[in-house]
C-alpha cells in the first residue's frame, strides 16, 4: 500500500511549492499511509521532480501556474527492499517509470487552497484533488495538505498479507516551504 502512496504523496507535495521563477524549495515532505486490517504501514516519498511551476505575489495574493510534478517509480523507498520490490512490480516498472502530477488549477482563498488536475500511472488516470493549508514563517511560504488515492482508480490489485488486503484507500500529506515571492 505504501507503494502506492510514496509516489503520490510525492507528486502531491512536489507540485505545490519546488522549483519556482523566484522561489526556492526549503523543506520537502511527502508521507502516506496505507492501512492493512493487522498493520497500518507509513512511508516517506523523496525526489520529486516540479516542471513549470511559477509563483507571483501581486497586492499579496499569492498565485501559482499550472505544473507538473513527476515521481519516478524506482526512487521511492520504503525503508524495505522487499516491500519497495514487491511495490515497482505492481505499479508496472519498468514499462512505467513514474507517477506525474499535472496540476491545472490552484486556487487559494485566505490561507486555504485546492488543487485540481490528473494524476497519471502510465495510460491509467484520476482526476486529482487536494485541499492544503498555508502560512508564512520567517519569508516563507509554508504549505501543508493532504488527499486520498484510490488504488481502484488506477486498477492496481491491492496487495495481501496473511490472506487480507489492504485498503483501497491511501492517504498521503505534504508540507513545503517555500521562500516567498
Amino acid at each position: 500500500m505504501k507503494y502506492f502512496l510514496k509516489p503520490i504523496l510525492v507528486i502531491l507535495t512536489a507540485f505545490i511549492f519546488t522549483g519556482q521563477s523566484s522561489a526556492e524549495t526549503e523543506r520537502k515532505i511527502i508521507t502516506y499511509t496505507v492501512t492493512h486490517p493487522m498493520k497500518t504501514v507509513a512511508g516517506v516519498c523523496a525526489n520529486p521532480q516540479v516542471q513549470g511551476l511559477a509563483l507571483t505575489k501581486a497586492n499579496n495574493v499569492i498565485s501559482a501556474s499550472a505544473f507538473q510534478v513527476v515521481v519516478p517509480i524506482i526512487g521511492m523507498s520504503s525503508g524495505n527492499r522487499n516491500r519497495d520490490s514487491t511495490m515497482q512490480t505492481i505499479l508496472g516498472y519498468p514499462a512505467v517509470s513514474e507517477w506525474v502530477a499535472e496540476i491545472e488549477t490552484v486556487s487559494l482563498t485566505g490561507s486555504s487552497g485546492v488543487l485540481r488536475g490528473v494524476l497519471r500511472l502510465g495510460a491509467k488516470s484520476a482526476p486529482l484533488l487536494s485541499e492544503f493549508q498555508t502560512s508564512e514563517q520567517n519569508g516563507e511560504l509554508v504549505v501543508r495538505g493532504s488527499m486520498t488515492v484510490r488504488l481502484s482508480d488506477f486498477q492496481i490489485e491491492k496487495p495481501r498479507l496473511l490472506l487480507l488486503a489492504v485498503d483501497d484507500e491511501v492517504k498521503i500529506t505534504y508540507e513545503f516551504s517555500v521562500k516567498a515571492p
